[in-house]
């Protein structure tokens, strides 16, 4: 079989990640399977092929989880959550974008990659990053930096998050929102929401989905800047990118699954054994995911490009997590 190998490897993440998740509550299956993946990532050498088939079932899982997830939902839990945290994400993602700017400058970043990191930060990860690199066209070394810098703290996130949480003894909408508007992408969000608790993990999603719809104004405003100019990426000068075909890629049609599966439980047309349950499921098909996303991360060109951009995405970690905390606390959002 063309794949056995990672596939054998990936059942073994998944296998123990669950094993030792049963005794390490505060962690769970979820964290431990990034955690574990990445570590082996470092000491496995996969081929091209190999690495894309694990990015592809990465990819699957994850919407298949999201989609799950929203089977225990109702619609209107989902407007009163993405409502509710909407001060809390329009602080963070003001924070995020304005500090990729100054410090990027400071830094001496150059300003493709500065965007990156910072929309990346600001929103969605590797999701917003993969947006906006539809429309400003910047190097692919530019683009695997970014991505491997938000993944970098993702990981860290997933980890110590739900620990932090429980020291300070969160509530679950308290929790949900922080996760939600503060760690980069939807994986480890739903890691680290569903380390600290089940309930949570389906909140955070709600906040992280909101916060994913402000891709669209950035990703316009950044595409008028570049409307009507060819660029140059390398050696080769391309076109000036298609606006509208951009957007079309920007929200995943998972999304409207995911509601899709909120809005037939709430007319009750899922039975309650399915319902009950969809958050364990939801919990283990993550899992999935998160192994295979760990296993298929490249750290190489981190150590080509210098660490200046890490330094960035550092700080703009510290400062979109102490946002959303500060922010929290004064508008009482959980």
């Amino acid at each position: 079989m063309k794949f056995a190998r990672p596939i054998s490897i990936l059942g073994l993440v998944i296998g123990v990640s669950i094993a030792l998740g049963t005794q390490i509550h505060v962690l769970g299956s979820a964290t431990l399977a990034i955690v574990i993946g990445t570590l082996l990532s470092t000491r496995l050498v996969f081929s091209v092929g190999e690495r894309q088939f694990l990015r592809v079932i990465a990819k699957v899982s994850l919407q298949v989880s999201i989609v799950v997830l929203g089977l225990d939902l109702s619609l209107s839990e989902v407007a009163s959550v993405g409502l509710r945290s909407v001060p809390v994400l329009a602080g963070t993602i003001f924070v995020a974008l304005v500090g990729q700017y100054f410090i990027g400058r400071k830094l001496a970043i150059a300003p493709k990659l500065r965007n990156l990191i910072g929309v990346g930060t600001a929103i969605c990860g590797a999701s917003a990053i993969a947006a906006t690199d539809s429309v400003i066209r910047a190097d692919d070394d530019q683009v695997s930096y970014a991505m491997t810098t938000i993944f970098t703290f993702n990981v860290i996130a997933a980890v110590f998050f739900p620990i932090v949480g429980h020291i300070f003894h969160m509530n679950s909408q308290f929790f949900s929102t922080w996760a939600g508007s503060a760690i980069n992408d939807l994986s480890s969000v739903v890691a680290a929401a569903s380390s600290f608790g089940h309930q949570s993990a389906s909140l955070a999603v709600i906040v992280k989905l909101t916060r994913t719809l402000a891709i669209i104004p950035i990703t316009f405003v950044l595409a008028r800047q570049t409307s009507g100019r060819s660029q140059r990426v390398g050696t080769r000068e391309i076109d000036p990118p298609k606006f509208w075909s951009s957007l079309r890629s920007i929200l995943p049609v998972f999304v409207l699954w995911f509601i899709g599966a909120v809005a037939l439980n709430s007319l009750g047309l899922v039975p309650h054994q399915v319902s009950s349950t969809a958050s364990d499921l939801g919990i283990y098909v993550i899992t999935v995911a998160l192994g295979a996303i760990g296993l298929s991360s490249s750290w190489a060109h981190m150590k080509r490009e210098g660490y200046a951009p890490l330094a960035l995405g550092a700080i703009l970690w510290v400062l979109v997590s102490s946002t959303s905390l500060i922010i929290q606390g004064l508008v009482g959002s959980g």
